[in-house]
């Protein structure tokens, strides 16, 4: 798969259009509806790994590199759920604000909004976990990581020092 910029204004208005042929994509194994990614929310890069972020339309987390390679890290292309497990099964729910960001050891901390959670992709880029917040129980409750609740996080920022915060 290849992709190109079509237009950059300012990170909200980031479009790709991906490129592909029938060929390709099964081949990939991964189906998704990718001409072109609507309503992405949560950028986060990496010069080293490239672009990733969320579609609201599809609720997958795609990564671009920076030849162009598109590639499908979880999620099921148009399936909205909250479903944890191996990264192609893996479901969210993310509604229009969402966000990603990278932890110390590689994985991504993933804001699902749609689930009131944050969810964890391991850096291996194949199991997803709940990192913090309970999908079957949103709130505002301040904690360790398990007895957090959100009520549709919208962003999630690293310090340099490893804290993270998350705007709910």
């Amino acid at each position: 798969l290849t992709a190109r910029p079509m237009s950059i204004q300012g990170v909200s208005d980031l479009t790709y259009t991906a490129l592909y042929s029938a060929a390709e994509l099964e081949k990939s194994g991964r189906v998704a509806r990718w001409a072109p990614i609507r309503r992405c929310c949560g950028l986060f890069s990496n010069p080293a790994k490239g672009a990733v972020w969320a579609t609201t339309t599809d609720h997958l987390v795609v990564k671009f590199e920076e030849s162009g390679t598109m590639t499908v890290l979880a999620g099921l292309s148009g399936v909205g759920g909250y479903v944890n497990g191996a990264s192609e099964k893996a479901q969210f729910r993310f509604l229009r604000l969402c966000g990603l960001v990278e932890d110390l050891t590689g994985g991504l901390i993933i804001v699902d909004s749609g689930n009131h959670c944050l969810r964890y992709l391991n850096s291996a880029a194949t199991r997803v976990t709940t990192y913090a917040g309970d999908a079957r129980r949103p709130g505002f409750k301040d904690g360790p990581l398990d007895w957090a609740r959100f009520n549709t996080p919208s962003s999630t920022v690293l310090s340099p020092h490893g804290e993270l915060f998350i705007s709910d």
